[in-house]
């Protein structure tokens, strides 16, 4: 089995921390591969064993909003503006999975043993740019 999905969410006012922010796109790829293979060794003795792999990907971006700063002011009650200084953002996940069982029966007996493995890689991307603030006249970065 095999399972492709692409999907594009994009919103107007979401790339920033901040109420009024620039437009954000957020692209998503996930692929999914699974496969099963049986085997009967005799009528009481089957072995199923089964693959999987998992790979998704996400990312935060601000189209055309690179030099535009973040603005906030000391009064929380009064929003800032300008784009998310936490943007962009690259996440790709791989999962992998293995797992075999064997099935034996006996009588009105049944066992089944097994094993299972899995891993997951996450390989994160924070490419955020560096906060200026502007305290007592001094710059800080």
């Amino acid at each position: 089995m095999y399972l492709f999905e692409d999907t594009k969410f994009s919103c107007n006012f979401c790339g920033s921390d901040t109420i009024f922010g620039v437009p954000e796109d957020n692209p998503n790829r996930a692929q999914t591969l699974g496969l099963t293979w049986s085997h009967t060794f005799s009528p009481t003795v089957l072995n199923q064993i089964k693959g999987g792999y998992v790979r998704r990907k996400a990312n935060f971006v601000d189209p055309g909003s690179e030099g535009i700063p973040e603005f906030f002011t000391i009064d929380a009650l009064v929003a800032g503006f300008g784009a998310s200084t936490a943007i962009p953002q690259f996440f790709t996940e791989n999962q992998f999975q293995g797992k075999d069982d064997l099935s034996v029966t006996k009588g009105r007996h049944s066992l089944k043993f097994g094993g299972e493995y899995r891993r997951t890689r996450n390989g994160s991307s924070f490419q955020a740019d560096p906060t200026v603030i502007l305290q007592a006249g001094a710059w800080k970065i």
